[in-house]
């Protein structure tokens, strides 16, 4: 069995092609330091949304980004 977290991260370079905004994960505008903590805080503070946002990314994984 997989354990997985929920994503927080840049939307920088390839990133967003990888993780849709509020889907699989966060994302947050490059070097917005305020933006980042409250990515964080949100997830931390709503155990539900951190749990379907990383469930739908271990998903997402499996189904388009496999070795084969």
């Amino acid at each position: 069995m997989f354990s997985s977290s929920a994503i927080v991260a840049s939307a920088a370079s390839g990133i967003p092609e990888a993780i849709t905004h509020e889907r699989e994960g966060l994302l947050v505008p490059p070097g917005d330091d305020e933006a980042l903590a409250s990515a964080m805080r949100r997830l931390l503070e709503h155990p539900d949304e951190r749990h379907r946002l990383a469930s739908a990314a271990l998903e997402r994984a499996r189904r388009e980004f496999t070795i084969g």
